[in-house]
């Protein structure tokens, strides 16, 4: 078990830990978030390298012997990146899935839009969602825990306003 020493840059303050090879970085991540403030779900670590055209984020699940190859004279340089705001992935389709339909019967029922060939067209819409929210619940495999929340944001105000434009 080799023991070695982490730095962590965050924005101009430096950080120091030890740590060993078979340890895991999601315990620094704990650290960090005591340290520092931010929440595990909003860190992004990346190894400090020299060349500025490639970097290396660290993956927290993983132990440090699958970056030992960056340890310099028992250090390993880190960057922690603020990602800001974070929705969990799973939450965040629910709210875009789920908005659409909760559109489509304010404006029905607002304007009474009720032709039949409205009806038809809003039973499919709400088939297509009911859908699209059992795959979040059941299907999905997220690749990443979270999602910035300008890009909630952004999505839900595109298919809220999509829809309402081709729901009348």
């Amino acid at each position: 078990m080799k023991k070695f020493e982490v730095v962590v840059k965050f924005e101009g303050r430096i950080f120091k830990y030890t740590a060993t090879d078979k340890d895991k970085i999601e315990q620094l991540n704990s650290q960090i978030a005591y340290d520092t403030g931010v929440p595990k779900i909003q860190q992004r670590l990346e190894v400090v390298v020299l060349d500025l055209n490639s970097r290396t984020v660290i993956d927290s699940e993983e132990t440090y012997s699958k970056y030992a190859s960056h340890v310099k004279d028992d250090v390993l340089t880190l960057r922690l990146k603020n990602l800001g705001t974070q929705i969990d992935y799973r939450t965040f389709f629910y709210i875009e899935y789920a908005l659409p339909p909760i559109v489509a019967i304010i404006v029905l029922t607002y304007y009474r839009l009720l032709s039949f060939q409205k009806i038809v067209i809003f039973t499919m819409v709400l088939i297509h969602f009911a859908k699209r929210l059992y795959e979040s619940k059941f299907v999905h495999i997220f690749s990443r825990p979270s999602a910035p929340l300008r890009v909630v944001i952004k999505n839900t105000l595109g298919y809220g306003i999509t829809f309402c434009i081709l729901l009348p």
